[in-house]
């Protein structure tokens, strides 16, 4: 009986799936600033915010829009992001 039982909810655990999230991996080939992300944030208009260390970058769900030094950042490398 032990071992029908443990059967049937082996079978049971198979049929039974959890919710499965959906990722989307962006890199420099989709107009990241940089590959290494120090910091996410995201605004009140929902734009999500990333601290590279080529810069930082606005992600409005489709595109990257990037901003450098020639833009007026101190520096390129982007340590700590603070939504204000």
């Amino acid at each position: 009986m032990r071992t029908g039982l443990l059967v049937c909810c082996w079978f049971l655990a198979l049929l039974v799936r959890g919710q499965e999230y959906n990722y989307v991996r962006y890199d420099t080939r989709d107009g990241l600033a940089g590959s290494t992300v120090y910091d996410v944030v995201q605004d009140k208009d929902g734009f999500i915010w990333f601290g590279t260390e080529n810069g930082l970058s606005r992600f409005d769900g489709k595109h990257f829009k990037n901003y450098t030094v020639k833009d007026g950042l101190p520096d390129n490398e982007v340590l700590t992001l603070f939504a204000d």
